[in-house]
């Protein structure tokens, strides 16, 4: 986005005077939410254009709030058919997230802030995190153990009224 051979080099971004439409000036950041929000993670630690992130109702993997999607029900539909035992979904799910940890924010969470990735710089990280919301729930935004940087960041940028940044309202 910010390369000079890139977007804000391109005619198509760029007014009738050729000047860019893209503020490069200010730096590039991220911010997603929901769904870029479980993936922005990741793409956080890898960027190398940016180095400040927000990551709105995030949660640290994809196959956790899946089945809580309003836009999964066709697909829970065929998976209630081939495999109509719940306890076989839930196994289906576990080796499927296997596969998407490798890209996905908890497979990338201790390279997003502390310790970047070679070639990657460190990265500021913002969590903002849901209350009672059904998609991706608070808790689901918890760290895993081990993942310092991500926990240490999280703490260190929210401000809320409880200990725990992923508290539900009634815990605070």
């Amino acid at each position: 986005m910010i390369h000079p051979g890139g977007f804000a080099a391109d005619p198509a971004f760029q007014d009738a005077d050729g000047r860019s439409l893209i503020d490069v000036a200010g730096g590039l950041h991220y911010d997603g939410n929901s769904q870029g929000g479980i993936n922005g993670g990741a793409l956080t630690a890898i960027a190398q254009d940016w180095t400040r992130s927000v990551l709105g109702v995030p949660a640290m993997n994809y196959s956790t709030p899946l089945q809580g999607s309003v836009d999964f029900a066709p697909f829970q539909l065929i998976m209630n058919e081939y495999h109509p035992d719940e306890v076989d979904q839930q196994l289906n799910f576990a080796l499927l997230q296997t596969l998407w940890d490798r890209s996905e924010t908890n497979g990338y969470a201790r390279h997003m802030t502390d310790n970047p990735l070679p070639g990657t710089p460190a990265h500021q990280v913002l969590m903002h995190v849901a209350f009672g919301r059904t998609q991706t729930a608070s808790g689901r935004c918890r760290p895993a153990p081990g993942d310092r940087a991500y926990s240490q960041q999280a703490a260190g940028t929210m401000t809320l009224a409880a200990s725990d940044p992923c508290a539900s309202p009634r815990q605070l």
